[in-house]
């Protein structure tokens, strides 16, 4: 098995991190969403680490079924 192939599922597995994160940093800043965080608003903050958890998740996934079906064939 590559290297450059888990690499794959690491960058994955990093951006779910990254969401899970910003969503902590959040939680323990205790900001609401009229807040601004260098000139942005939480809001987009929080939607952003939404979108890299969803994203991450479905990317790893897919990883993990490619990795599956390339490894029974």
């Amino acid at each position: 098995m590559d290297l450059e192939i888990i690499e794959y599922g690491f960058y994955s597995l990093l951006i779910v991190l990254l969401g899970f994160g910003i969503r902590k940093y959040l939680k323990w800043a205790k900001l609401n969403n009229q807040g601004l965080i260098l000139g942005i608003n939480v809001f987009w903050l929080k939607l952003t680490s939404n979108v890299f958890i969803i994203f991450g998740l479905i990317a790893f996934i897919a990883f993990l079924f490619t990795m599956y079906y390339d490894m029974s064939i």
